[in-house]
């Protein structure tokens, strides 16, 4: 008995490990059955289909239906789960488009099209066998049954996917939060960016205010002169920050600041991170150096300087030149250049008259606020020579330059 009960099993778990299907006869039984809305008469005259017939009717079998007879053949379906979950299962395309017709018509065969009717009323007999079992003795509860099966493995499905998600992000979710912050960051940047800027636009325009308010109360108790600390040069150049009055242009606006008419923080941008933004020593007279001024001053080394609020409009000060930034780091420079204070988006000036304003380009009219008037000679020349198909010529600022006259605005360093 050993012997036999050790064969029989190994025969069984070798039936286990087979794919379990019917023969080509048999599904063709079915599917005569099926075709026939389980009809009697068919199956009496089909062998196969009655044998069909009697294998369906063991679910509920004699006048008494046994309930565990269906219980246990759900039971070995759901055991199967393990081998039929990974398979995908899906009507073919054309089966697929039948549904879908069926359905989008309320159930109604005669709305359906003739090139998918034969498949859609198979689909209204497989519909037939969930709503209305046929067959003789068929427990009226047998629908009830197996749809009570149904929400045990749906929630069984759900808590195997909640296990699988709670503790960990799927890939998906990554991707998804991925994707929003992306989307947020190239909104929110350019708007934070841009309020940045004008942030710092705003500020810079208020030190213009404040400069200029400077200006005016000194030009008051100096005869209507603008702030100067040396009248001549001291050495060869007024690009030499740091150098104190006759060698940097700059320590004649520093005068402001040493004299108190004016705070370093005004004359600081907020666009120039360098520029230094505490108290003044009493025995400080310019910056240290070229990086930390963040406004270019007239030169005011010329035998005839502009006054304030006296004579015609001319721009005494403006946001750093880019032009004396780029000469002295030994790069090329465009005369149309904007300060590099805003982003080069343009620059805050300040004029003679006490006005200020934002230019976006350095031409105030006909004169470049970057140039001295021989420069600007200079490259009209040039640019003549371009046109006329001859080599160009090349031009630096060495330091030494001077306005042309008391309306010819040159500001630096």
């Amino acid at each position: 008995m050993n012997g036999q009960s050790d064969s029989l099993r190994g025969r069984d778990e070798d039936a286990r490990g087979a794919e379990w299907r019917l023969c080509d006869a048999d599904c063709g039984a079915v599917d005569g059955l099926v075709e026939a809305a389980w009809c009697r008469e068919h199956s009496e005259a089909c062998v196969r289909a009655a044998r069909v017939r009697e294998v369906l009717r063991l679910l509920e079998a004699g006048p008494a239906p046994d309930a565990s007879l269906a219980d246990a053949t759900l039971a070995r379906v759901l055991r199967a789960e393990g081998r039929l979950a990974n398979a995908e299962e899906a009507l073919c395309i054309d089966d697929d488009e039948a549904m879908e017709v069926f359905m989008g018509s309320g159930y109604r065969l005669d709305r359906v099209p003739g090139s998918l009717r034969a498949r859609a009323e198979r689909i209204a007999s497989l519909v037939t066998l969930v709503t209305v079992p046929g067959g003789d003795g068929v427990s009226p509860d047998l629908v009830e049954r197996t749809m009570s099966r149904i929400p045990i493995r749906v929630r069984t499905e759900q808590a195997r996917t909640w296990r699988t998600t709670v503790g960990s992000f799927r890939l998906q979710d990554l991707v998804s939060i991925a994707a929003v912050l992306l989307i947020a960051g190239s909104v929110v940047w350019p708007v934070m960016a841009t309020t940045k800027s004008m942030r710092s636009k705003t500020a810079c325009g208020a030190n213009i205010n404040a400069v200029a308010s400077a200006m005016g109360l000194y030009s008051g108790d100096y005869a209507g002169q603008l702030p100067l600390a040396a009248a001549g040069f001291g050495g060869g150049s007024w690009m030499n920050v740091g150098k104190g009055p006759g060698e940097s242009n700059s320590s004649n606006l520093f005068t402001l600041a040493r004299t108190g008419y004016a705070s370093l923080k005004q004359l600081a941008c907020p666009g120039n991170a360098k520029a230094p933004c505490g108290g003044c020593r009493p025995e400080q007279r310019d910056w240290a150096d070229l990086e930390q001024v963040s406004y270019s001053y007239q030169i005011m080394f010329g035998p005839k300087r502009p006054v304030w609020e006296q004579g015609p409009r001319v721009v005494i000060l403006g946001d750093a030149s880019p032009i004396i930034r780029s000469q002295r780091a030994g790069l090329p420079w465009h005369p149309l250049q904007n300060s590099a204070n805003h982003g080069g988006e343009g620059q805050w000036v300040l004029c003679s008259d006490g006005s200020g304003c934002f230019m976006t380009t350095p031409m105030a009219g006909d004169d470049n606020i970057w140039l001295p008037g021989v420069v600007e000679v200079a490259l009209t020349r040039i640019a003549d020579r371009i046109r006329q198909g001859q080599s160009s010529g090349i031009i630096e600022i060495r330091g030494n330059e001077l306005p042309d006259s008391a309306t010819d605005s040159f500001l630096g360093p």
